[in-house]
């Protein structure tokens, strides 16, 4: 079981005196390809997390948020990423640690908490690639496809901007990265600004 002890507080700022068992704490589960569905679970969850809780949002216990998603649709991911920058105030005190695979539009999921409440564990690589959407010939006007390359453009744009804010790397820096399909490790990870630090862990 992992286990997180409290002489690593000076790593991870949520841990108390006592252990904390990251089975045991709240938890949303951001696994599998996004998509609206699991945006929908997700949120509901995060809402009844917010709504039995009797402190402050910000002073709240964390919530933990689990990430291991190959990819998928990436509005869901700019949505939780406003809902947590933009919509609810004071911030909820989530933890994101992503495991596994934390790929393409994930990467906004991930990076919808602050830098220093970001952490991956040992085994996780994130993945950057070029969005692609093909356009079957035919099947939509010259005006449906403007406007699906326009959104697709449009949320490139977004996505490069939102992860170059997030980590201090420069846009012209996550592009290339993208067009070179990269593999972070998480040492790279933490060395380039995406996670705070890779999760200790504790062994039998």
């Amino acid at each position: 079981m992992l286990e997180v002890e409290a002489k690593y507080s000076p790593i991870v700022p949520f841990i108390n005196k006592e252990h904390v068992m990251l089975t045991g704490a709240r938890r949303l589960n951001w696994l599998g390809p996004s998509s609206e569905e699991l945006f929908l679970d997700i949120y509901q969850k995060l809402m009844s997390f917010l709504e039995d809780g009797e402190e402050p949002l910000g002073d709240a216990l964390p919530i933990i948020l689990y990430i291991m998603c190959p990819g998928g649709e990436i509005s869901p991911t700019f949505a939780f990423y406003d809902l947590l920058n933009y919509i609810l105030s004071p911030r909820p005190n989530i933890i994101a640690i992503g495991t596994g695979m934390v790929a393409s539009a994930a990467v906004i999921t991930l990076l919808s908490v602050p830098k220093e409440q970001r952490f991956l564990t040992p085994n996780t690589m994130i993945y950057l690639h070029q969005s692609n959407a093909p356009i079957p010939d035919g099947a939509y006007s010259s005006t449906e496809v403007d406007g699906m390359n326009r959104s697709l453009k449009w949320g490139n744009t977004q996505y490069n901007e939102i992860i170059a804010y997030e980590t201090g790397l420069s846009v012209r820096r996550i592009v290339s990265m993208r067009n070179k399909e990269s593999i972070i490790t998480p040492s790279d990870a933490k060395r380039w600004g995406f996670v705070q630090d890779i999760l200790p862990l504790k062994r039998p």
